[in-house]
């Protein structure tokens, strides 16, 4: 676990359009790609979660949600507290999700650093990524104003 001004913000709140075909439920009706459980486990949200979980405590585990997206949030919460969940009243694109999410943060916490973890990745070695996050948080000075990107060289055009 990091120190205890490390937040990590889920970004969830995507509306999946490009995929959209490809993500419907029993009856038919599109579902964000982030709500779609894998191969009958748990949802793309829900390994975020996860994942924001083994790098920071759970009560600095935020998540930036649609209200337009309610019904999947809300059925399925993944033991989120509920003071932080963001909720998006609409969607005007990720830089807005990521300013919402640093303003809602550092009015309870103004020594806050961050790392914002997308809803919608699969990744196959959960380890390795939880590592180098840890890494990186590691090596980084606990006020660092700087920015750090982890990014993750693909293997195909997925």
């Amino acid at each position: 676990m990091q120190d205890n001004h490390t937040w990590a913000v889920v970004l969830a709140a995507g509306q999946g359009k490009r995929l959209a075909a490809l993500t419907m439920d029993e009856a038919g009706r599109h579902v964000p790609k982030q709500f779609c459980p894998l191969h009958g486990g748990p949802s793309l949200f829900g390994l975020a979660l996860t994942r924001a979980r083994a790098v920071v405590s759970d009560d600095r585990v935020c998540a930036g949600v649609a209200k337009g997206h309610e019904r999947w949030w809300r059925e399925n919460p993944h033991d989120i507290r509920p003071d932080n969940l963001i909720v998006q009243p609409r969607n005007r694109g990720t830089g807005n999700g990521v300013l919402l999410a640093l303003a809602y943060i550092l009015k309870r916490d103004p020594q806050a650093r961050f790392i914002f973890l997308p809803a919608d990745h699969h990744v196959l070695d959960e380890e390795a990524l939880i590592q180098a996050i840890s890494s990186m948080l590691g090596g980084m000075p606990a006020r660092a104003r700087e920015i750090f990107l982890l990014g993750i060289e693909p293997d195909d055009a997925d």
